[in-house]
């Protein structure tokens, strides 16, 4: 088979990969606003945090279905989205610790995103994102008897691996 025969193959493979990794993104934050919103379920910082790692991998992906991508730009977006999915990772095992080891302090009574945003300084809600509050270790929904950041460690390192598999693609470009 030719060579540009096996790039174009290899381009359409990267660019369905991508556009499914869209299509998952959406429909795990699809359902985090199903929860929210239908369910009654309020996102604490943390999972607010896991939301927007997950709109950043779909910003990824996007780009990468309409990059035409060599080698190393095939590289890079594997890079990036498994980088993406270790920060997501790291931030639902830190929810999974708050849930076990809840923290001493009486921190579930804290006012919604929406008025952090509007009244506390950026500092002060970047650090209630990382520390995670009181909220984050009430586990508000299960599946399966699994918690939310359970599936949601186990969707970042779906994305790890996808990320890895880039990679391994573009090894063989």
């Amino acid at each position: 088979m030719p060579l540009v025969l096996k790039t174009l193959i290899k381009n359409k493979l990267i660019r369905f990969y991508s556009a499914a990794g869209i299509l998952l993104c959406c429909l795990l934050i699809s359902f985090g606003y199903y929860l929210q919103y239908y369910k009654g379920v309020d996102p604490c910082p943390l999972c607010i945090m896991q939301r927007f790692i997950f709109i950043a991998m779909i910003f990824v992906f996007l780009i990468s279905v309409f990059h035409k991508s060599g080698k190393i730009g095939t590289r890079v977006y594997g890079s990036l989205i498994s980088i993406i999915g270790l920060c997501g990772s790291a931030s639902a095992t830190r929810q999974l610790y708050l849930q076990h080891y809840p923290p001493a302090d009486n921190t579930t009574c804290l006012p919604s995103f929406q008025h952090m945003l509007e009244f506390l300084p950026t500092s002060k809600i970047i650090e209630f994102l990382i520390k995670g509050t009181g909220a984050c270790a009430k586990i508000k929904w299960t599946l399966f008897n699994l918690s939310m950041p359970v599936w949601s460690l186990i969707s970042f390192f779906f994305f790890v691996f996808a990320g890895l598999f880039y990679i391994y693609l573009s090894d063989k470009k």
